[in-house]
Parts: structure tokens; sequence; C-alpha cells
């Protein structure tokens, strides 16, 4: 006789979920909420990427604008992203799917009203409103993963979230190379008709979030009635209390994000975050460029950035599946900004007319960048134990992080060209210097870990000590009962909270 999976003892033990039923719960989440986060995020990065093959498609020769002014564009939309990264800690209310949905719909509405400006102007406005509704969206998608996932889950789905950047841009090059070859008329140039192209999906994908993102685990709409209960009891197991109870402004602690604000794993976590954002923002805008640069035309460049972008995209998944089964994310960040690092330092010091190695080289800064940054977001989100300190990790992490693109977008000057090498040098001196941060960080985890170890070896000598001495076993409480009942709380809901290297 099969189990009766409604039988809460089939469903739990003292201590633990039945795994074959919290696997299908898992499934569950990956199926209806994956694909979601995905798309939003890979039409995010094409309407934030796209002003690039615009450009090589003709734009500036239309509006009238030169180099200089094109550089302007790119760093307009990152100044508001970064005033605006901290808004998304209001996903913590209790309507997230709505708030979510209007920052979507508000951003590919801007995207596709980019195809009837006049003059640079009219561009300028509308790359800083997109500034602005990317960053009220973005940095808040791993957060609302956390409420989902467990840690040692997490890795994963934020390596798929951000996978979509390099197959975006990969998309993008595609698409930019059949809309300004074959798509473009004399009523509409290729590079209007791109905006359109790429900014009508994310008005519908909104609409479909707002009706499907679930409010809370326990309440998704697709789980039966004996998933939600393994649901709850996930969350609960991981931060004490049902996801319904997380959110709410009530959850948002004020000392805890002071606390998190002046903490050195913050602070170096948005420090690796500005180190590959320097090169994640610049390779997607002038990859085309210097694709150019090799020989190849300009329409051919652009196709040309899709197989690198692919095989990053491979490598973000690889790699951050790897980082969950063995917890160790350190190490993987070392070695793939070791790799970043090398195929910068390649493409600046290979001959111009060695095509095929500086080719390769893309793929590897490619890969080292984009799957870098995929690793040190859920890295961060692994070792903040509360969701306030995970949602103001993550909008420290976006105002130090976002930093970066405002140096990366600006490196690669026409007059440095056909070479670029000071661009190419900085990138791969940033990647570098993100390599020794991940170690250094990993190193400090390791210390941290040994200190909650000897902690609770201290609390459980004393506890000896007491048995010896005639105490009753009543008075022995554990270390978190213990610490509540002297008044710190905080101290109690991460005693036993291992950090991951």
């Amino acid at each position: 006789m099969l189990p009766d999976p409604a039988n809460d003892e089939y469903l739990l033990t003292v201590h633990a979920i039945n795994p074959v039923v919290e696997k299908e719960v898992r499934r569950k989440f990956d199926r209806f909420i994956m694909p979601i986060v995905f798309l939003s995020y890979m039409f995010a990065i094409l309407d934030r990427s796209n002003i690039g093959n615009a450009q090589t498609g003709g734009m500036g020769a239309d509006l009238g604008f030169d180099d200089s002014q094109f550089e302007w564009l790119l760093t307009i939309y990152y100044i508001p992203y970064i005033a605006f990264s901290g808004f998304h800690i209001l996903w913590q209310g209790p309507q997230m799917r709505f708030w979510a949905a209007a920052m979507i719909f508000a951003w590919g509405s801007i995207s596709a009203l980019q195809s009837v400006v006049k003059n640079w102007g009219g561009m300028m406005i509308c790359r800083c409103l997109l500034g602005v509704a990317e960053a009220c969206f973005a940095p808040g998608i791993p957060v609302i993963l956390s409420y989902f996932y467990r840690r040692e889950e997490i890795g994963l789905r934020v390596g798929i979230y951000l996978s979509a950047a390099p197959l975006a841009t990969s998309f993008g090059g595609l698409l930019a190379y059949a809309i300004v070859s074959y798509l473009h008329s004399p009523y509409l140039a290729g590079w209007r008709l791109l905006f359109i192209a790429e900014g009508i999906p994310p008005v519908l994908l909104a609409i479909a979030l707002a009706i499907f993102l679930p409010k809370s685990p326990e309440e998704a709409f697709f789980l039966k009635a004996y998933q939600k209960k393994i649901a709850e009891q996930r969350t609960i197991m991981q931060c004490g209390k049902t996801g319904q109870h997380r959110m709410g402004w009530n959850n948002i602690k004020p000392k805890q994000i002071w606390k998190t604000m002046v903490d050195p794993q913050t602070i170096v976590h948005g420090l690796m975050g500005f180190c590959c954002n320097v090169s994640f923002a610049s390779l997607p805008v002038f990859l085309p460029t210097i694709l150019t640069t090799m020989g190849f035309s300009k329409v051919a460049s652009q196709g040309l950035t899709a197989p690198p972008y692919l095989f990053a995209f491979v490598v973000c998944i690889l790699s951050t599946w790897f980082a969950d089964k063995f917890k160790q994310r350190g190490y993987i960040i070392a070695a793939l900004s070791l790799v970043g690092s090398l195929g910068y330092i390649l493409l600046a010091t290979l001959p111009l007319d060695n095509t095929l190695g500086r080719y390769a080289s893309i793929f590897l800064a490619a890969a080292g960048v984009f799957s870098a940054i995929a690793n040190i977001l859920p890295w961060s989100l692994n070792n903040q134990p509360t969701d306030t300190a995970r949602g103001a990790g993550m909008s420290i992490f976006g105002y130090l992080s976002q930093a970066g693109p405002l140096l990366g977008t600006r490196m690669f000057p026409v007059y440095d060209g056909p070479h670029y090498t000071k661009g190419l040098v900085i990138c791969a001196a940033f990647m570098f210097l993100n390599f020794v941060l991940s170690l250094l960080l990993r190193w400090y985890y390791v210390h941290m870990n040994n200190r909650h170890i000897s902690l609770l070896g201290a609390m459980a000598l004393a506890d000896g000590s007491r048995m010896a001495v005639g105490a009753k076993p009543v008075e022995i409480v554990d270390p978190q009962r213990r610490l509540r009942s002297a008044g710190l709380s905080e101290m109690a809901d991460t005693i036993n909270y291992r950090l991951i290297l």
C-alpha cells in the first residue's frame, strides 16, 4: 500500500521533510517561477544593451550625434540605476508581484518609445527612465528567489536567472543582425524596429507575472494541499517563520539594515560586483565594435557576438550547479575571474591580424565575467542570515556594483581604436582584483565559521561543568534559547547559521 501524501507523518519527520515530496515542490517552483524570472531578466538585458546594436545599425547617423554623445547615452542609464537600486527592498511588502509587474511594464514601454525619438536629448530621457524602472526590478529577483528556495538550492536558480544575460546578448546580436540586414525599409530604419521588437514582449510578460507569481510559497496556486504544507515547512525550517509572515512592512528591521550596511562581507561583495560590472557593462556594448576592428563588417560583427555569449550561458549554469553541489563558491569565483582576466589580457596583447586568437579570447572573457557575477550574487544571499539582511545586502551590492558600468561604458573611446588596449587592460586588472577579493572573503568566512564553532563549544563545555556540580538537566537549554533569554534574540537567530565558503 502506497503512503498517503496527505498524511503529515508521510510528509514530515521530527526534523526533516520527506525528500520525495520536497523534490516535487521544488520542481514545481522550477517549472512555474523560473521561466518568469528568466524571461524578465532576458528582456531587461535586451532593452538595456540593444543601444549598442542600434548604434551599429545607424542610430547615431540618423539622429546626428557623435561618439562622445553616444557614451553619455550609455552612462546616463546607470546614474538613476544606482540611485534607485535600494528600492527593491519594497518587494518585502505584501504585493511584490504587482510592484514587479509595474516595473516590467514601465521599462518595456520606455524601450519601445525609443523608436520614435527625434534627437539625442529625447534618447537621453528614455535611457534615464529605463534605468529607473530596471533598478527597481532586477536586484529584487534574487531576494524573491530566496523565499522559494533553500540556501543549497538557490545558487543554481540565481545562475539560471543571470544566465539570461549572455543568452539575451547572443540573441540580441542575432536579432539585430536579422532586423538591420533584412527588415529595414525606407520608411522605418532597422534600429527603430529593433527597439519596437524588443520593447513589446516585456509589456506582455508583465501581465503574466502579475497573474502567475505567487504571493508566498505556501500560497502558490500550482501546489496541491499537501505540497503547500511542505512549502510552508521548508520556509519555517530555514527562517523560523512562514512565507506569509516573512512578507510585510513589519519585517523590515532598521537595526539589521544598518548592521548589514557596515558588515565587511557586504562591502566586499559590492566591490566584487563593481569589478565584474566594469567588464560586464562594457562587453555587450563594445563587442560589436571590437569585432569590427578585427576585419568583420558591422552587420557580420553583430552576428558573431552570439557564440561567445552562448558559451558563457553554458558556463553560468554549470558553475552555479557545481558551487551548489559542493558548497564552494569562493574557489569557483576565483577560477572564473582568472579566466576572464586571461581573456582580456589576450585581447589586449594579440596582434590585430590574429583574428582566430582574438575571437577565442572573447569566449574566455565572456565566460569568466558573466559566470563570476552569477556566483557572487548567490554567495551574498547565502551568507546573509535574515530577509532584512538579504534585502539590505542586495541594496548595497547594487549601489556599489552598478558604479562599475559608469567606468566600463567609457573605457573604449573611438580614438583608442583599433586595438583599445587601455580599456582591455583595465578590464583584465579588475577581474584579477576580483580573484584576490574572492580568496580574501573566503578566508574571512572560514574564520567566522570557526568562531561560531568555538562559541558553541564553549557553551557546551559550560553545560558539562554545570552538570558536574549537580545542575538539573532541565536547566541546560540549547544555545538559541539561552541567548534569547539573555535578550540577544538577533544572535540567537544566527548562532547556528554556517557561512557557505
